[in-house]
């Protein structure tokens, strides 16, 4: 994606920092080096505080072919910064189109659209900042910490409520690894 935002005519020079460390580092060193875009990469390794860089960037690009709801993009949206992505996984549930930032299908030319919603966010200021001011509150009624506690507090009553519903009958249940006498509102909490 680098390699075809290379080609734009940009009004501000453009710094990708790209966080991470694994068997496929020298090769992604090569491929900077080989394509002349040395200065524009900075690759700081494997990242402890990854919202502190999160907070240094302008926008997150995900490239990934696979993906579930990554952390990076709630933090990034959280922050009020919009999210360019390939639309895999759980991606859809996170970027809204032209609301917080772009989806892209993930295929041979993704990284040719990538690259060009990139440099329209940077071309258009007013686009960016328009993007950037709707991503924090586009997240934060489904994830912020009230809403994911909530969400948890349902997710267990319906796994108790299922589990009542399967001790009936005065069969035992295997539930959790455990076996389990059928639920009796006579019985005492410590027979359970």
């Amino acid at each position: 994606m680098a390699r075809e935002l290379a080609g734009y005519v940009l009004p501000v020079p453009v710094h990708f920092v790209m966080a991470g460390d694994g068997p496929l580092r020298a090769d992604t060193e090569r491929a900077i080096v080989e394509t002349g875009l040395k200065d524009h990469f900075v690759l700081p390794g494997l990242v402890q505080n990854v919202g502190e860089l999160l907070a240094s960037v302008n926008a997150l690009v995900i490239t990934s072919r696979i993906e579930g709801i990554p952390f990076a993009g709630v933090e990034t949206l959280a922050m009020g910064k919009p999210v360019i992505s390939t639309d895999v996984g759980a991606l859809r549930e996170l970027v809204q189109p032209d609301v917080n930032g772009y989806l892209e299908p993930h295929d041979a030319a993704s990284a040719a659209r990538l690259a060009e919603r990139l440099a329209l966010l940077i071309r258009e200021p007013d686009r960016y900042q328009r993007l950037a001011g709707q991503a924090r509150e586009s997240i934060m009624g489904a994830y912020s910490v009230d809403a994911m506690a909530a969400a948890y507090a349902r997710l267990f009553s319906d796994i108790l409520e299922e589990a009542r519903e399967r001790m009936d009958g005065g069969r035992s249940v295997r539930i959790f690894g455990k076996r389990r006498q059928p639920y009796s509102e006579n019985r005492r909490p410590d027979s359970v």
